[in-house]
């Protein structure tokens, strides 16, 4: 409830209402519980100087190869101005940037020489 509450601050009564009404109260719960890991991780990336941070849900089952392939992904194919990848098997939004990545908000500020 709490992260709940964050989350809808700096809405309004009516626009808060509406949210858990659509959605739920357990997803509007876990939206902003995920918006809270964001936050942290980008608050510690500064705090530490670490740029880089893995968020996983809970229940997640890695595979053994995961951190090569990890590794690779980033290495090869993400794009240089990335700031969130999200490492869902499918995504509905956006435009191919490689065979394993999809832009989900196409960026035409990106330079062609130095992207994919």
């Amino acid at each position: 409830k709490a992260n709940m509450i964050r989350l809808l601050q700096n809405s309004s009564a009516s626009t808060a209402e509406r949210y858990i009404n659509d959605y739920g109260l357990g997803t509007v719960g876990c939206a902003a519980a995920h918006l809270r890991a964001m936050f942290t991780a980008a608050m510690e990336g500064e705090r530490t100087n670490r740029p880089l941070a893995l968020i996983l849900e809970d229940d997640v089952w890695l595979e053994d190869d995961f951190v090569l392939k990890l590794r690779r992904l980033l290495r090869d194919e993400a794009p240089c101005d990335w700031e969130v990848i999200s490492l869902r098997s499918q995504c509905p939004y956006g435009a191919c940037t490689s065979p394993h990545l999809t832009r989900v908000q196409p960026d035409s500020n990106e330079p062609e020489e130095m992207c994919r």
